[in-house]
C-alpha cells in the first residue's frame, strides 16, 4: 500500500473474483475490510469487484444496459449465473426468446448479455436477469433495419428454421423470421411443407409482404421460379388426352396433377359412362395415374376440366354396333316402373320396355302386371340414344303386328266378318281376327237390332287408323250396300221386259243415289 506496507491477500479471492493471478509490479482495486495485522489493515480484491458488480447490476436495472453473465449451472425453475462475483438467478422462461431443450448448451459455450429484472442488496442479495430480453431487443433492432433496407419485389437468402402444415419460418436475419406459406413454396400442391423443404435448407425467397407495425414478412420460394400455366393453354387443347395423377377424391368429383403446378378436375358425371350417380373413391384412388381428355382449359382459374369416360370406349357406340335396330337379344328384367321395365343386356347396360311394347293384343297394364323382376325377355332392339345413353327394347315386335296382317287382306269399305265381343251404351266390340278388334258405334247399329255376346255378323270396314290402332266398322251401311247391290240387280234383271213403272222410279232413284 504506497511504501509504506504491504498487505497480504488470498490466491482464493482472485480465483472467487475471476481474475487471473496479477503479476509483479501490476495495479490492483482493492477495499479496505478491517483494521489490524502487520499492516494495519485488511482489504479485500473480491469486495472491490463485488462493489463494480452492483453497480453494474444497479446501472442496468435503472438504465436498462446488459450486462455479461457466465453459467453456473441449472437450478430448479432456471439458471445460476455469474455477474463477476455475484451470483443471480435466471428463470427457464426468461433464458431464451424461445427456450429449447439445448438452451443449456448454448448457455455453457460461453459468456451472454443479460439483463437485470430485479436486484436487492439487503437482507440478503437477491439479483433476477433475463437474456430474453436482451435477444428481443437485438431482434427488434435487427427487424427494423431489415424493413428499412428491403422492399417488396426483392430477392433475399435466408434458412429454413422449423415447420408447420401451413408453412415454414425462414430466418432471413438472426432474429428476422419470414413466413413462407405452404402455398408459395411450390406451383405443384403440397401436402406439408416437409414434402419440398428441410430444416436448416438455405433458400432464395422473394419478399411478397412487409408490415413493419406487425413485424409480419411474406415470402415465396415459387415466384422465383417459371410460371408452369403460362403456356397451358398452347399446349393443352380441348380433345387432348393425358395422363394425370389424382390428388384428391370428393364427392363432386376427383382433383388430378398434369404435371407439376398444372392441376384438372374431373365431374363426377365425367367419370362412368353408365352409372349416374358414382363415388368417385370407387372409380379411382388416390395416388393413381389415369387416362383423361381434355374438354375446357380456364388459364384464369388455373384449371382444366377433364373427363376420365371420355378416354374410354362409349359402351352404347359399342353396344349399337353389335345390335343394330331390328336385332334380338336376352336378358332379365332388373327392375320395374310404373311405365315398363327395364332389362339387363349389356355389363351395366339396360334397356326400356315401355308397357306399350309388351303386347299386341292385351292393354298395356295388363302386359305389365304379368311381367316380374327376374324373368327373362327376349326382345328386339328399337333404337338407341347414344348421346343421352339410352336403349328402347319391344317384346311385341318378336310377332308380326296382326292389325297390319288383317289390313293387307282387308280394305276401306269392303266388307269384314267377327264376333260380337262385348256390348255397352256407346256400340260393341267385335273381333275381326285374332288381336284385331273393331269398334262398332252405336249409331252404325240399325234401328231395332240388339246384338248379343258371341253373335257373328258381317259389317262394312268405315275407318283403318294404323297410327291410332283404330278400326271402326257399320252395320249399318253394310245392309245399305246390300241393299243398293240388290237394287243393281232387279234393275239389270228387268232390262227388256215391258216397261215398269215402280222399276223405273227404283231406277231414277238408285241413279240419284236416293
Amino acid at each position: 500500500l504506497g511504501a509504506k506496507a504491504e498487505v497480504p491477500v488470498p490466491i482464493q479471492e482472485w480465483q472467487e473474483a475471476g481474475l487471473a493471478l496479477p503479476r509483479v509490479g501490476d495495479e490492483v482495486e482493492a477495499v479496505v475490510v478491517g483494521f489490524g495485522g502487520e499492516a494495519g489493515v485488511r482489504v479485500s480484491v473480491v469486495a472491490a469487484k463485488r462493489e463494480e458488480a452492483w453497480e453494474a447490476v444497479e446501472a442496468s436495472l435503472t438504465g436498462g444496459e446488459p450486462v455479461i453473465a457466465e453459467l453456473i449451472g441449472p437450478q430448479k425453475g432456471g439458471f445460476s449465473v455469474r455477474i463477476g462475483p455475484l451470483v443471480a438467478f435466471m428463470p427457464w422462461s426468461e433464458s431464451a426468446l424461445h427456450p429449447r431443450r439445448n438452451v443449456e448448451e448454448e448457455l455453457r459455450a460461453g459468456p451472454f448479455a443479460v439483463k437485470v429484472l430485479s436486484a436487492r442488496r439487503r437482507p440478503r442479495p437477491d439479483i433476477v436477469v433475463s437474456r430474453k430480453a436482451v435477444q428481443a431487443e437485438q431482434q427488434e433492432q435487427a427487424r427494423q433495419a431489415f424493413f428499412a433496407e428491403t422492399k417488396v419485389g426483392d430477392v433475399v437468402e435466408g434458412v429454413v428454421r422449423r415447420m408447420t402444415d401451413f408453412g415454414a419460418f425462414v430466418e432471413l436475419r438472426e432474429g428476422v423470421d419470414a413466413l413462407l406459406h405452404v402455398s408459395e413454396i411450390a406451383w405443384r400442391r403440397l401436402g406439408h411443407p416437409r414434402e419440398a423443404l428441410k430444416v436448416g435448407q438455405k433458400v432464395r425467397v422473394k419478399v411478397l409482404e412487409l408490415d413493419p407495425e406487425a413485424g409480419r414478412i411474406a415470402v415465396s420460394l415459387r415466384a422465383l421460379e417459371p410460371d408452369p400455366w403460362a403456356d397451358v393453354p398452347a399446349r393443352y387443347q380441348p380433345g387432348m388426352r393425358l395422363a394425370a395423377r389424382v390428388l384428391k377424391t370428393f364427392e363432386r368429383g376427383v382433383l388430378v396433377e398434369i404435371e407439376p403446378g398444372v392441376e384438372g378436375w374431373i365431374p363426377a358425371e365425367e367419370l362412368s359412362w353408365t352409372r349416374k350417380r358414382v363415388r368417385p373413391s370407387e372409380i379411382v384412388a388416390e395416388g393413381e395415374l389415369v387416362d383423361a381428355v381434355v374438354l375446357e382449359v380456364r388459364p384464369e382459374e388455373r384449371r382444366m376440366l377433364l373427363s376420365y369416360k371420355g378416354a374410354r370406349p362409349n359402351p352404347w357406340e359399342v353396344w349399337l354396333s353389335e345390335h343394330p335396330v331390328g336385332s334380338r337379344v336376352k336378358g332379365p328384367v332388373v327392375s320395374k316402373t310404373d311405365f315398363g321395365v327395364f332389362v339387363r343386356v349389356g355389363e351395366e347396360l339396360d334397356g326400356l320396355v315401355h308397357m306399350s311394347d309388351l303386347s299386341w293384343t292385351e292393354e298395356p297394364e295388363a302386359a305389365l302386371a304379368r311381367v316380374q323382376v327376374g324373368d327373362e325377355l327376349e326382345c328386339v332392339v328399337l333404337g338407341v340414344d347414344v348421346a343421352r345413353g339410352r336403349i328402347q327394347l319391344g317384346v311385341k315386335q318378336l310377332e308380326e303386328d296382326p292389325l297390319e296382317v288383317f289390313l293387307k287382306g282387308a280394305q276401306k269399305g269392303g266388307t269384314v266378318r267377327g264376333v260380337v265381343r262385348a256390348v255397352d251404351e256407346a256400340g260393341a266390340q267385335v273381333e275381326l281376327a285374332p288381336g284385331v278388334v273393331a269398334f262398332l258405334p252405336r249409331r252404325e247399329i240399325p234401328k231395332g237390332r240388339e246384338l248379343a255376346e258371341g253373335e257373328e255378323l258381317e259389317a262394312r270396314l268405315i275407318e283403318a287408323d294404323r297410327r291410332r290402332r283404330r278400326v271402326v266398322i257399320s252395320v249399318r251401311q253394310h245392309e245399305r250396300m246390300q241393299e243398293r247391290e240388290a237394287l243393281r240387280r232387279l234393275s239389270r234383271e228387268g232390262e227388256g221386259a215391258l216397261p215398269n213403272p215402280l222399276a223405273e222410279q227404283l231406277k231414277r232413284l238408285l241413279e240419284e243415289g236416293r
